[in-house]
């Protein structure tokens, strides 16, 4: 419970609730395990909120038409990672449609390759 309340949930509401969701799924007896809730259960906080502050420092210098760019490009790139490249998943994760997804791989050069990766 500690640390499903000290992490940062980037995603806000609707990444916890698909967290959540996902544990009862993967959860094979009565009991969530961290593993469930997380993608990356060794993921700390600290390592969360650095990362973060390191993107946001970048993107604070830049004009906001290229903030803009390279977070929706950096988002992108993780929401296809963490759903293994599927683009419904990655359309429910990030709530928008999957042709909303399309258009932002189209816009930033990605294929459409499993892996998540841009295929550039």
């Amino acid at each position: 419970m500690t640390q499903l309340l000290q992490y940062h949930w980037p995603g806000n509401v609707r990444e916890l609730q698909n967290s959540i969701e996902r544990a009862v799924v993967l959860a094979s007896d009565d009991e969530l395990k961290l593993e469930h809730v997380f993608s990356n259960p060794t993921q700390t906080t600290s390592t969360t909120d650095q990362g973060s502050q390191e993107l946001a420092t970048t993107l604070y210098a830049l004009p906001l038409s290229e903030a803009k760019q390279q977070f929706e490009r950096s988002y992108l790139t993780h929401l296809l990672k963490r759903s293994r490249g599927n683009i419904s998943e990655a359309a429910r994760i990030s709530g928008r449609y999957r042709a909303d997804i399309y258009r932002l791989m189209n816009r930033y050069g990605f294929s459409s390759c499993r892996d998540g990766s841009s295929g550039m």
